[in-house]
């Protein structure tokens, strides 16, 4: 059996697959059931408000006061664990610290920062633009950094170990030659 080395083609589409993977399974395990639980929950919010505030201005008789404390008890529930969801999401005020996180985690990976900077939601042409009412703002950061793939894996894993949730939302890696540093480029929600 002859053994050959990869080319740098076969390596970069190897770095991306396994990128991707781990960021699939990431956002299917992690994002996406706490994302769909947060608006779920946001939506009972809206619609027990609703239906309390209905409640309240109709006449009072003991059926409905009844069902109004009933409501009112679940309307708390909801409350409660859509404030538990929000935990894991940054606010406004932790951004700065994440953000800070990400920068050390790519030192220490051994990874050059090249670029770091806020972008627009509608630079990136995901539609929010046009909603009245956002569920889940969150901010768009573009990392461009410099290293080799075993840094970015430990790189990752690191990101995946924060304790806020950090969505990678778009990822392209590439290399011009086998002498430079592979350059990757993360598109980061927070």
């Amino acid at each position: 059996m002859i053994k050959r080395s990869l080319t740098t083609f076969e390596k970069v589409g190897l770095v991306a697959a396994i990128g991707v993977i781990i960021f699939y399974i990431y956002g299917i395990r992690i994002y996406q059931p706490v994302s769909k639980r947060i608006s779920r929950l946001q939506k009972e919010y809206i619609e027990l408000s609703r239906e309390v505030e209905d409640l309240k201005q109709m006449p009072i008789d003991k059926s409905i006061f009844t069902t109004l404390e009933d409501y009112q008890k679940k309307l708390e529930e909801v409350k409660l664990e859509l404030t538990t969801c929000q935990r894991s999401l940054a606010k406004e005020e932790e951004v700065d610290l994440i953000l800070t996180q990400i920068s050390e985690l790519a030192t220490i990976s051994q990874l050059k920062i090249v670029d770091f900077k806020p972008i627009e939601r509608s630079a990136f042409g995901d539609g929010m633009e046009d909603q009245k009412e956002v569920i889940l703002k969150r901010s768009l950061y573009k990392l461009e950094i410099r290293g080799e793939f075993k840094d970015f894996k430990e790189f990752l894993r690191g990101l995946s170990q924060i304790s806020k949730i950090v969505s990678l939302e778009k990822m392209e890696l590439g290399r011009k030659s086998e002498n430079e540093a592979l350059k990757i480029v993360l598109l980061l929600s927070i």
